[in-house]
């Protein structure tokens, strides 16, 4: 219910199962300061099955996407204007791994900070029609991905009843202080990428990669090992055949996570950041405003961690 697998195209932009049949895009809401974490298990792909030329992930921001690859044009469905947001630089990495023509084919962890209320698209997308097959085999016994929802809990208010009253601490660096040492801005400051290499600031969700599972969900594993012993259990007494076993079918080891870092380019900023940075109109003004100060969830200064990526959450 939090994950949509996109694997056909109808002529309006919508959803469409192979055997056509219509299929209603999974949304994920979260409130302010929760932190959704997805692993995705992309080990059992085909070896030359390729990120970006026959697959991806995408995450849709409050709207509705059209279906992977659907031609819009000037006056078409609304979908169209419903853009994925930009991912960790991992995503765009042309490294290869040895055996394979990307650096994909393993388990894949996603950790989305929400900042305000927001709902959510995630989406593994199917964009060549020579894995039909293979893509529809391998998701579909939704066993690929595993959710984890984590409120923020560091201390409770008294006399609140509500469970879900998401306190946290927060940390807060300003512009005085940070001219007066002087300090060179955080790399890791609330931004997000668009294609043509424009930067603009991020005020709805922050999205990172770990590369260390266990840090983004403790209980990952115990709960892929349940779930694989339930599906051994029900297989053998439907008559479905041998226990299942998750064996590396190209004969590899899996692959070790590693971070893959940002370019400095893309994250550095000069002083003049605290009057540009953020475009946002404020209140009735129809123009932007210069800020001196900025209140974060996670912790400024620490970037490209194995275990968080650019954004190590005060809360979790």
């Amino acid at each position: 219910s939090y994950l949509t697998i996109s694997s056909g195209i109808s002529n309006n932009g919508g959803y469409k199962q192979l055997d056509g049949t219509d299929l209603a895009p999974a949304v994920l809401e979260l409130d302010a300061l929760e932190v959704a974490v997805i692993t995705i298990d992309l080990t059992g792909l085909p070896s030359n099955m390729t990120y970006n030329d026959h697959y991806r992930i995408s995450v849709y921001l409050n709207c509705s996407p059209c279906a992977p690859n659907y031609q819009c044009k000037s006056g078409n469905n609304t979908c169209c204007l419903c853009q994925s947001h930009s991912l960790p630089t991992f995503f765009d990495s042309l490294v290869t791994d040895s055996g394979f023509l990307d650096n994909k084919h393993q388990i894949i962890q996603l950790s989305i900070t929400a900042l305000e209320h927001v709902q959510l698209d995630v989406h593994i997308e199917l964009l060549h029609g020579s894995y039909y097959r293979d893509f529809d085999s391998y998701f579909r016994r939704k066993d690929k991905s595993e959710l984890h929802v984590y409120t923020p809990n560091k201390f409770n208010q008294r006399n609140q009843s509500d469970n879900r009253n998401r306190f946290t601490w927060m940390a807060v660096i300003g512009k005085e202080a940070i001219d007066a040492v002087p300090l060179d801005l955080p790399l890791n400051l609330p931004q997000q990428r668009f294609k043509d290499n424009i930067v603009d600031f991020e005020n709805k969700i922050l999205v990172d990669r770990s590369s260390d599972i266990d840090v983004g969900d403790k209980y990952y594993w115990q709960k892929v090992t349940l779930r694989d012993n339930k599906r051994n259990e029900t297989e053998q007494i439907n008559g479905f055949g041998p226990p299942f076993n998750e064996e590396d079918d190209d004969g590899r080891n899996l692959t070790t996570s590693y971070s893959v870092a940002d370019d400095f380019s893309a994250v550095s900023n000069r002083k003049s950041w605290w009057d540009l940075g953020d475009k946002t109109a404020v209140g009735y003004s129809a123009a932007p405003e210069s800020f001196q100060f900025l209140a974060l969830p996670y912790l400024p200064f620490f970037s490209n961690c194995k275990g968080y990526d650019s954004h190590v959450g005060i809360s979790h």
